[in-house]
């Protein structure tokens, strides 16, 4: 059985249904394996990346897998931390 890459489908995908250049992405829970890849194939197409997650160190060090992105840590289900995560966001870019 062959594996999936997921980077290489994700690539795709988006070269084929999306024009994302000069666009602004947050990827939730980029401090884990598939939000890492959301977030590098989103940077790779053009976007200028944020990364979220609850866990601030664990986002720092997605940085070294994902250079020049934003990190800002924040619990996105929570409506207060939302509000001021999108505050952040629009300090930054």
């Amino acid at each position: 059985m062959n594996k999936i890459n997921i980077e290489e489908v994700a690539e795709l995908y988006c070269n084929e249904r999306f024009n994302l250049k000069g666009k602004i992405a947050m990827v939730t829970g980029s401090s884990r394996a598939r939000g890492k890849v959301i977030a590098k194939t989103l940077q790779k197409e053009g976007c200028t990346i944020i990364l979220n997650g609850r866990n601030l160190k664990n986002l720092e060090e997605s940085l070294e897998d994902i250079p020049n992105a934003f990190v800002i840590a924040g619990d996105v289900s929570n409506f207060e931390e939302s509000k001021n995560i999108i505050k952040k966001i629009l300090e930054k870019t």
